[in-house]
């Protein structure tokens, strides 16, 4: 049973993972069949051009390969695969192996020569809503840096303001007993290096101060290697990265004072 699910899509109706393990797991059992394996790649992305990209897939191709799997059961069929060449290749793979492929949302037999064709048909167009998307999410981008509007995760110290425009993160959260904010981290450790600190000296004194880094890989302890990309971001001087290596003017105002942020880059040489 292969199961995926994007961070958009698992607030669907009917593509949550809890979802396609009812409808495949009732599949399986209306037919009579033993289910060996369930692979779930979480946020994962389909239309990846690597198969390494997503491990529980590729688990999946060992398995068939290795002969332990007689049918693959897939809720529909671009939560199986969204690139044409990935999903073509597998398919081979499946059928050297003699392994029966059931998509339930198609109900569709895809061992016949029909099946085969409708198929290819389904791939392409699974693809091709795959890279519309992409194109839409990539010009909403660049509609939002237009109007000077930042794209993606905020940076430590800054949190989204009530008209969606960045601002300084004056959240309390409880360190060492007592109440402080991530802005005043900020402050802190761009101080550290006006003053000549280092990488390393500054990411210390974060961590003893209780404070943790912020973004999609959750609150962590500082290191050099996160300490360094902040304080070289020029997104606090309340620009924008324009695409081509450059900055911008964003619509947010600046987060730290320019000639500390001068003086911090000059120290850090």
């Amino acid at each position: 049973c292969v199961h995926r699910v994007s961070t958009r899509e698992q607030a669907e109706e009917g593509y949550s993972i809890e979802a396609q393990l009812r409808a495949c797991r009732q599949q399986a059992s209306e037919r009579g069949w033993q289910i060996v394996g369930e692979y779930l790649d979480e946020g994962r992305s389909a239309r990846t051009e690597s198969i390494n990209k997503r491990p529980q897939f590729k688990r999946l191709i060992e398995d068939v390969e290795s002969r332990r799997i007689d049918v693959v059961i897939v809720h529909k069929l671009d939560r199986f695969a969204r690139n044409r060449r990935i999903a073509f290749d597998v398919f081979e793979r499946l059928n050297k192996a003699g392994v029966v492929f059931v998509s339930l949302n198609e109900n569709m037999d895809f061992s016949t020569p029909y099946g085969s064709f409708a198929q290819t048909m389904l791939v392409g167009l699974a693809q091709f809503y795959s890279d519309n998307l992409s194109q839409e999410t990539k010009k909403g981008k660049r509609e939002r840096k237009a109007q000077g509007l930042h794209n993606g995760l905020l940076p430590f110290g800054v949190m989204k303001g009530s008209d969606g425009v960045p601002v300084p993160d004056t959240r309390d959260i409880p360190v060492n007993g007592h109440p402080v904010t991530n802005y005043q981290g900020l402050c802190k450790a761009f101080e550290m290096a006006a003053d000549g600190a280092t990488h390393v000296t500054i990411a210390r004194a974060l961590n003893e101060a209780g404070f943790r880094s912020t973004g999609n890989r959750g609150a962590n302890p500082f290191t050099k290697d996160t300490v360094r990309p902040f304080l070289m971001n020029r997104f606090y001087l309340g620009e924008l990265p324009d695409g081509n290596g450059g900055w911008i003017k964003g619509r947010h105002a600046p987060l730290i004072d320019a000639e500390q942020y001068e003086q911090a880059q000059d120290q850090r040489v």
